[in-house]
């Protein structure tokens, strides 16, 4: 009898060595069939083959490998593969590997979800490594409790098909080779997938991740059809890591839930389906590029939602909340298909270089709503609640309706074009600055509409053409321009409280129809080296109302009216 003990039950259906090796090498081919003990290190030769599949004959003697070695490294139980290993099982009944309890009888270990690493376990059990130089098929098999499941250092043959590895206390799988995976699950291990820098891991169908701390660690190639990552007892470190300009490439979508980091890449442009990212507690996405169908990250409390170095293209929706900066990627472009949500961001909302988009909506508490140093194509925009609402130093914006609301110091703060067409650009209840026009800067809209309670409502050294009207109201000074604007209609109103005020100081062009001024200030309109060009002038409440100082008064014929109410009578 070679060194390891006959199991009473096993059955040869080929010629092979007669004996089931419990340790040591094998001494010929073998088949083993049922339950079957490994008591220390088995090693399959180079020359021999190990065949395991489903007991037929003896349904109650289902084949379970158990791992009965012993807690030091060097005398686990392990199975090390130099020639061939064929696992075959079924649909019907999977091939077992684990560890048996505490080396003391040939039980297999607990598997209560109540208790998923086992009240018994006691890292006696490696796992299996397949060497340079074996091959391996393995179909059909669930490995538990080792220290890592799957160790490839070998070639294998087809897909791992039907794999389950679960409660290993390193990795699930770890590779230095090409795998191609079928319908495989990972469950409550420290690593789910590991892939050195000569590995690659590949599956045309999803792989599902569950409970471990990290789900795939990378420094070689990942092209999976579609990941699911998901913890639901306690969060982990990291969903998805990839290093070293290595490839990311999921098609079928990544969906990440519950961990610190979602997906950490440092090397090329990960490429996905649809991307899901939830419970988020330090960043979202941090990568080099990004090309994606669409990205939701919600439900989450977290630094970062995508931080990218290179540029970012989603086909469809882009969705961030609850992070205290939802999109960073200062100089780069980022181009949504549908459009761009961002809510609950309590610093940044969005900071990037070019942005195209069919509408932007964003809400927050923090710096900057919507921050842009590139040309911007959208839809609508909205932001809400920033200390500036919109930073703009790219040539032009192209925009639909544009929404600012609840800043502190800036609504819109623009060097570049602003063009909105004949919609409206509205500034709500700002408390500083509702729009900032620097000089070379320009604003095409329809309406302007600037609401609020600060020190100025529009402070312009560019142009604007504002369509049928500009209305300020509730701003210490309305409106203080040395450049150009035009428009049908300007009405400000300034506060009650506020006498040091000017209703309008124009030092550069104006061209209008209308103008009507109110409110307890002191001056209401001053033409300061510079020209105005209207018909009706209103000016109320004012100790002062127009002024004309080394400045120009042209009179739109027809139009001619001047009204001066002076403050208290």
């Amino acid at each position: 009898m070679h060194q390891g003990q006959s199991t009473p039950y096993k059955s040869a259906t080929v010629p092979v060595h007669i004996v089931d090796t419990q340790y040591g090498e094998l001494k010929g081919k073998e088949v083993w069939i049922g339950f079957h003990p490994v008591t220390g290190s088995l090693t399959v030769p180079s020359e021999y083959e190990l065949i395991i599949k489903p007991n037929d004959k003896e349904k109650s003697n289902k084949t379970e490998i158990i791992g009965l070695g012993s807690s030091v490294d060097d005398y686990r139980a392990v199975i090390k593969v130099d020639g061939t290993l064929n696992v075959a099982g079924t649909g019907d009944e999977k091939i077992l590997f684990t560890e048996g309890k505490n080396g003391e009888s040939f039980e297999a270990i607990s598997t209560s979800l109540d208790d998923p690493l086992g009240t018994d376990i006691s890292n006696k059990w490696k796992g299996i490594i397949l060497n340079e130089g074996s091959k391996a098929s393995i179909k059909n098999a669930e490995i538990r409790y080792a220290k890592t499941g799957l160790e490839i250092n070998g070639t294998t043959e087809g897909a791992l098909e039907n794999i389950t590895i679960k409660n290993c206390s390193e990795n699930g799988i770890k590779t230095t080779k090409t795998v191609t995976l079928s319908n495989a699950v990972m469950e409550n291990c420290r690593t789910g997938i590991s892939i050195s820098e000569s590995g690659s891991v590949s599956s045309s169908d999803k792989v599902t991740i569950s409970e471990c701390n990290t789900g795939i660690e990378s420094e070689g190639n990942v092209s999976i059809y579609g990941v699911d990552i998901k913890n639901e007892t306690t969060a982990g470190e990291n969903g998805i890591v990839i290093r070293k300009g290595s490839a990311g490439q999921f098609n079928g979508g990544i969906t990440i839930s519950n961990y610190e980091n979602g997906i950490l890449m440092s090397g090329k442009t990960l490429a996905a389906g649809a991307i899901s990212i939830t419970g988020i507690t330090n960043t979202g996405i941090k990568s080099a590029g990004l090309s994606a169908k669409s990205l939701s990250m919600k439900g989450n409390k977290a630094e970062k939602g995508l931080e990218s170095s290179e540029d970012v293209t989603v086909t469809k929706q882009v969705e961030a909340e609850g992070f205290a900066s939802a999109i960073l990627m200062a100089g780069k472009k980022l181009k949504a298909g549908n459009g761009i949500t961002v809510t609950g961001a309590g610093t940044k909302g969005i900071e990037c270089g070019e942005l195209e988009a069919q509408g932007i909506s964003i809400t927050g508490s923090g710096t900057t709503g919507l921050k842009s140093a590139g040309n911007v194509t959208t839809g609508d925009v909205s932001v809400s609640g920033f200390v500036t609402g919109i930073s703009f130093s790219g040539n032009t914006m192209s925009c639909g309706a544009v929404s600012v609301s609840g800043s502190t110091v800036k609504g819109i703060a623009t060097s570049g074009s602003i063009n909105a067409g004949t919609s409206k650009i509205e500034v709500k209840a700002s408390a500083g600055k509702a729009l900032e026009a620097g000089s070379g800067a320009g604003i095409t809209c329809g309406e302007l509409k600037l609401t609020g309670s600060g020190k100025t409502g529009l402070d312009s050294d560019g142009n604007i053409d504002a369509g049928e009207r500009i209305t300020v109201t509730g701003y210490r000074n309305g409106i203080d321009s040395s450049g150009e604007i035009t428009a049908g209609v300007i009405t400000v109103t300034v506060p009650e409280g506020t006498e040091s005020a000017c209703g309008i100081l124009n030092e550069g062009e104006i061209i209008t129809d209308t103008v009507t001024v109110s409110g307890f200030m002191d001056k209401g309109l001053e033409v300061r080296n510079g020209s105005l060009e209207t018909g009706s002038i209103t000016i109320t409440d004012g100790k002062r109302g127009f002024i004309l100082n080394n400045g120009t008064l042209n009179r739109k014929a027809g139009k001619e009216s001047l009204r001066w109410k002076k403050h208290g009578t």
